[in-house]
């Protein structure tokens, strides 16, 4: 069945209310975005250009779309107005690291072509931002200039992630946790293929800095992501990623001033709870 299809469906014989003038995209993200970080694991699978199927019936040949790559500057991503984004900063449990209810920022983000948002001073945009961890041990990288911001070029990284795209707010199932982490964590699947999935995800808090603008136009969504120690790890971003490898915390706080500032910040937060 194509999205439309679905989408159809669900309205006339279930009770899911599918919310916009646009429903079927909202089926067709999800769908998307079930298969494409479960894999064979998913219940679904895409047989032609906006169609799917289950993957239990037999005889059923899996199309795999080529992935579209936008330019960096050319997305359509999430942002906050920033006099909002202040009331949602609950607690600070870090210079610049908050605990905030992650629900209530998404409801009241907005959508923003990101080159109109890197020139707009009244909105901070979100950042999903994932620290990669084994034991004592981070997962760490150097920033190539392929990057749109050359501040960060050459510097040291231990986290991963980029900015929330529009799609990543699935008004479908919203209030679902497991759906909410799919949507969330796409960005990390996105960069990292990692064998098996991790033990776990969780959210640590938002940071958002302001030594200048660039740190106050950008707020991470921070999650920690812990893995096993058979997990295999490839770059899908292999010319973002320079030099990966893990690095003992211990060595890490030993050259700081290598890192870029939230990976120091990161850094620092993960020193106090040690």
């Amino acid at each position: 069945m194509s999205s439309r299809e679905i989408a159809t469906l669900v309205q006339q014989t279930t009770e899911v209310s599918l919310t916009g003038s646009t429903p079927w995209k909202t089926v067709n993200a999800r769908l998307s975005e079930d298969i494409r970080t479960r894999g064979d694991f998913s219940k679904f699978l895409r047989t032609g250009q906006g169609q799917f199927g289950l993957r239990e019936w037999e005889g059923v040949k899996e199309f795999h779309s080529f992935k579209r790559k936008l330019k960096p500057l050319d997305e359509v991503i999430r942002v906050i107005p920033r006099d909002l984004l202040s009331t949602h900063k609950l607690t600070e449990v870090h210079t610049g690291v908050f605990d905030i209810d992650i629900r209530s920022v998404l409801l009241d983000s907005i959508e923003m072509v990101r080159l109109e948002a890197e020139e707009v001073v009244e909105v901070t945009q979100l950042v999903p931002t994932f620290l990669v961890r084994l034991g004592d041990e981070l997962l760490c990288y150097t920033r190539t200039k392929r990057l749109p911001e050359a501040r960060l070029h050459h510097r040291r990284s231990i986290s991963f992630g980029g900015h929330m795209q529009s799609d990543d707010v699935p008004t479908l199932f919203f209030h679902d946790n497991a759906v909410l982490s799919q949507f969330l964590n796409r960005e990390l699947y996105e960069e990292l293929e990692l064998k098996p999935l991790p033990s776990s995800i969780e959210f640590r808090g938002m940071i958002h800095l302001s030594g200048n603008d660039f740190e106050l136009q950008h707020a991470g969504l921070v999650f920690e992501v812990v893995l096993n120690k058979e997990t295999e790890i490839r770059s899908l971003e292999p010319g973002m990623h320079t030099d990966m490898a893990f690095e003992k915390l211990v060595d890490l706080s030993a050259k700081k001033d290598e890192l870029d500032t939230w990976s120091r910040t990161f850094l620092e937060l993960l020193e106090d709870h040690n």
